[in-house]
């Protein structure tokens, strides 16, 4: 099975942008680049989402990834029980944590990965606009927007994998989760669930 990302790299790329517009200055965003993560090639997809107005204040979460979503999770989202942490990597303005099924081998198992981005100071239009120019700017998969979940959310799916980014206040979480055996579609509903349950934390 070939693994791909969600573009992870690409949203923070683009809410980097959004940053230094926020602090009064102005920039283009850039398009989508390879993955943060080391699971493999650049997701692609097509559909832009269109940016909400709505906001929940600006605060940022001191909520940490493995916290946010745990092994017990991550096994319920693909059912897999041998799926297991990797631990917690990233930058220092970012907390990204993976679990993978590595039982299988060839890294052909099941794979989990959250990221969770502060971005203080950067104004909600701006990072609304930023997610949704993350989808506009990549290949060929299915994007569309997913409401009742933050003040902006997004999915992503694909034969055998599916992710969601969503904003809170000023904060950025993304999910992807991947599945030998259950398909992109059949995925998600149970990424859209951990997502609701993570906005409640924030």
């Amino acid at each position: 099975m070939s693994t791909k990302c969600f573009p992870l790299a690409g949203v923070l790329a683009l809410v980097a942008a959004a940053a230094i517009a926020g602090c009064g200055g102005s920039t283009t965003p850039a398009s989508s680049g390879a993955p943060a993560t080391a699971s493999g090639a650049p997701s692609n997809s097509s559909s832009a989402t269109t940016p909400s107005s709505s906001s929940s204040g600006s605060s940022t979460s001191s909520l940490h990834a493995c916290t946010a979503l745990t092994q017990s999770d991550a096994a319920t989202i693909t059912q897999d029980q041998s799926i297991q942490s990797m631990g917690s990597t990233g930058a220092a303005s970012e907390d990204i944590c993976e679990y993978v099924d590595a039982s299988s081998g060839s890294g052909a198992g099941s794979t989990v990965v959250i990221l969770i981005e502060p971005a203080p100071g950067v104004s909600q239009s701006a990072l609304q606009a930023a997610i949704a120019q993350a989808a506009a700017s990549s290949g060929s998969g299915t994007y569309q927007s997913v409401s009742g979940i933050g003040d902006l959310a997004f999915s992503e799916t694909d034969a055998n994998d599916a992710g969601l980014g969503f904003a809170e206040g000023n904060t950025l979480v993304v999910i992807w989760a991947e599945s030998p055996t259950i398909s992109g579609s059949a995925l998600l509903p149970a990424v859209e669930t951990q997502a609701k349950a993570i906005v409640g934390q924030l």
